[in-house]
């Protein structure tokens, strides 16, 4: 026998061995007057010795013998052929994994972590159906990869997950690599029905490939996923991907989602950002905005500095009148006249100061009894004044905060011109100094006529320069050039002009790249009515009244470094005061915010706001240290998320300086729990 001259494998007997080759003879015999079994193709069935119990027949031993039989990684067969349960395919199996046969897709081993996710799915009356291949080694040498009649199965060094349909489909598409080695990676789950059971989405090494039937297949990635995560995915505002990322200006990107653009470097949303792109929280709260005194540069000489004999536009000479009013008392209040150049809420501001908001800023200067303009003949060391100005200024300057064009308006109200200075003409000149910017429309105005009455209004458009990287400060003034009336004395003068609030303009690629803002102004942020987040804008306010700050410019919130941040979302809404897994829908929100200096990483401990916040374990408390958590919605937290990080990018809220900012909510609802 066999068995006494050939050493019989580890775990047969020889009884094993012998009845394993008379059993073989016996096929031998029968291999030469009848076919094979007839389920499979017309191939006969075999033996394999020392195993005796089992044959294996047509296709799937065809697919046995091409791996190398028992000599194979499958080793020796451990059933005879089995039906499936949909009575078309049979399978067999092995010590180390099955063959699977189907008519339509051949026969094919399915062993290791790629039986694991075909089990895991149902095997072949799952998604996935019956094996179409055989193993497969990946171009990178490295993954390996089987294919299904309803999908591929992708295995690399841990686990293995099915990739199907569109986002196969999508994922095959990306890059001029094979899939595998694209920027997303691997596959990290197998396919996912999303919440409804109309959409599906993968995750991947790098990324995520989202698709609905409405929008298609969608990679995300990098910082548009972050973004789109912190939002909720499609549960949140923005919904579904609809198209690829795409690349913007070399180092940004931005992708089109159901509700609107996400980008990095970030920038604000127009199709979802409430009032967060308005500057109407400072028309709710006025006292937000910021009175900043400055100053006219002036070029006029003084009248007692005049030297030689002629007609002088000087400054600083007094009549009786005037010496009275040397010091000017601030007006109690002022009033708009109904054709003002600018928003009538600026006749309120402190006298001769700018009132300021981020993106605006306006005053309204009168000329001071001690610097206006007069002129002055002085002969053989006698000065007799020949002529007055009497000038208002209204001032405007707005920042675009997608152009960072600074449009500048100036309107000169003639209060009176007595003398030689009637009739005089004006030419007014736009500066910027300190960094370069440029003026660009137009470069200067020749103005109008001063005559008791009259209203000069000049407009100009100046931009800042291409790279104000990382940092730099226009500043902008208007001169005025006065030259007489046809028939006057005196030649043509160079007034100082009116000095507009420091412009401070930076490059920062996590605040969408360059932008400007008034360097003065507290940036805010109101949680009103338009943005529908009624649970936070509750929370903000117990928060506020318990002692936290952030509700005045004089008290405000200071944005945090990412390592500030990152502390604080370790210690915010964490641990066994809070309930775990949260409520559906819900999530726990804090105050101050993970991005302010003053968030859980300041310390102080939290607190909260009694039955609907559901955080029975932890005390109201009070005072200005410490943080405020509340169970609240998730969709409404996820969206307050997204309204802070726009500000910071509106306003240019930078996190190295830790700039200041501060939060109102003007909408209050007690929250609602099931």
């Amino acid at each position: 026998m066999r068995s006494d001259r050939e050493e019989i494998p580890e775990g047969f007997t020889k009884e094993d061995a012998d009845k394993a080759e008379i059993a073989e003879a016996e096929v031998l015999k029968r291999r030469t007057t009848q076919r094979a079994s007839a389920q499979a193709a017309a191939t006969d069935c075999m033996i394999y010795w020392p195993e005796w119990r089992y044959q294996v027949c047509g296709a799937i031993r065809v697919k046995y013998d091409s791996l190398g039989g028992p000599n194979s990684f499958l080793l020796y067969p451990t059933s005879n052929e089995i039906r499936n349960p949909d009575n078309v395919g049979v399978r067999q199996t092995s010590n180390n994994g099955p063959i699977y046969w189907h008519p339509s897709a051949g026969a094919h081993p399915v062993v290791n972590h790629f039986f694991a996710a075909w089990q895991r799915n149902g095997w072949e009356g799952g998604k996935l159906g019956y094996p179409t291949s055989d193993e497969i080694v990946n171009p990178d040498n490295f993954g390996r990869r089987q294919n299904f009649q309803g999908g591929t199965v992708y295995w690399k060094a841990n686990e293995a997950f099915y990739v199907t349909g569109a986002i196969r489909d999508k994922w095959n598409q990306l890059g001029p690599l094979p899939a595998e080695r694209s920027f997303l990676g691997y596959p990290l789950s197998d396919e996912v029905v999303l919440p409804g059971g109309q959409g599906r989405m993968n995750r991947f090494e790098n990324g995520v490939i989202y698709w609905a039937p409405t929008t298609g297949a969608h990679p995300v990635a990098g910082q548009i996923l972050n973004q789109w995560a912190a939002d909720n995915y499609e549960q949140g505002p923005f919904g579904y991907p609809i198209a690829d990322e795409r690349r913007v200006g070399g180092i940004g990107a931005e992708q089109e989602f159901q509700g609107g653009w996400i980008s990095f470097p970030k920038r604000v949303s127009d199709t979802y950002c409430g009032e967060v792109c308005t500057d109407a929280v400072y028309d709710r709260y006025p006292e937000l905005r910021n009175d900043v005194f400055t100053s006219a540069v002036p070029r006029l000489p003084d009248c007692d500095s005049i030297q030689g004999d002629g007609v002088y536009l000087c400054v600083g000479e007094e009549d009786e009148q005037q010496t009275q009013q040397r010091a000017p008392q601030e007006p109690q209040s002022r009033s708009a006249p109904p054709d003002a150049a600018i928003e009538p809420w600026c006749y309120d501001a402190a006298y001769q100061k700018w009132r300021v908001e981020p993106l605006y800023a306006c005053a309204v200067f009168d000329d001071d009894p001690l610097h206006q303009p007069v002129l002055v003949e002085k002969n053989r060391g006698n000065k007799v004044v020949v002529g007055r100005f009497h000038l208002k200024y209204e001032l405007e300057s707005r920042i675009d905060a997608k152009t960072l064009n600074f449009t500048m308006r100036l309107r000169i109200i003639v209060e009176s011109a007595t003398g030689e200075a009637a009739g005089a003409k004006v030419k007014v000149i736009p500066q910027c100094t300190q960094t370069p910017c440029q003026v660009r429309e137009p470069p200067a105005s020749e103005g109008g006529v001063l005559n008791e009455g009259s209203k000069v209004l000049v407009e100009f458009k100046a931009k800042p320069s291409s790279d104000p990287s990382p940092l730099s400060t226009p500043i902008m003034q208007f001169d005025l050039d006065m030259s007489p009336a046809p028939g006057m004395r005196w030649s043509e003068k160079r007034d100082g002009g009116k000095q507009y609030p420091t412009i401070r303009c930076d490059n920062y690629t996590y605040l969408s790249g360059m932008g400007c803002v008034f360097a003065e102004a507290t940036p805010a942020l109101d949680y009103g009515p338009d943005m529908l987040v009624p649970e936070v804008g509750w929370h903000i306010q117990q928060a506020q009244q318990s002692g936290l700050p952030g509700a005045t410019k004089e008290n405000p919130l200071h944005r945090a470094t990412t390592v500030q941040r990152d502390e604080s979302a370790r210690i915010a809404c964490r641990g066994p005061l809070y309930p775990s897994p949260r409520p559906a829908g819900k999530q726990c929100d804090e105050y101050p915010f993970k991005s302010a200096v003053e968030g859980a990483q300041n310390g102080g401990g939290p607190r909260t706001h009694g039955d609907p916040c559901k955080l029975p374990l932890i005390s109201p408390g009070s005072g200005p240290v410490g943080f405020s958590v509340c169970i609240l919605s998730a969709q409404q937290n996820s969206s307050a998320g997204t309204a802070i990080e726009l500000m910071f990018s509106r306003y240019r809220v930078r996190r190295e300086t830790a700039d200041p900012f501060v939060v109102r909510a003007s909408s209050a609802l007690v929250p609602t729990h099931p």
